[in-house]
């Protein structure tokens, strides 16, 4: 299991919204696995700039898709949402 809840610590005390948070825990993921946003990107097959979007909590997920995004992590999702327990 990731220890990297101090590194979310900051995201989630000025997140606004779900998708802020979920961007964040995103990025947070991605760099503790050293994932570029072009190599996640090339996974999901989209554009890194969509990547970046995701992180800034700029988009809209569905369930489905977030699901797609923690596989690509390589993580599953109880681990990935352990990060607030």
């Amino acid at each position: 299991m990731m220890n990297i809840a101090k590194h979310i610590t900051p995201v989630v005390n000025i997140a606004k919204s779900s998708k802020k948070i979920i961007g964040g825990i995103i990025k947070t993921v991605r760099l503790e696995k050293k994932i570029t946003q072009t190599q996640l990107a090339h996974l999901l097959d989209i554009d890194r700039q969509y990547v970046w979007r995701l992180e800034h909590g700029l988009v809209n997920l569905t369930i489905d898709y977030l699901d797609k995004i923690i596989l690509a992590l390589g993580t599953v999702p109880a681990e990935f949402f352990n990060l607030y327990v």
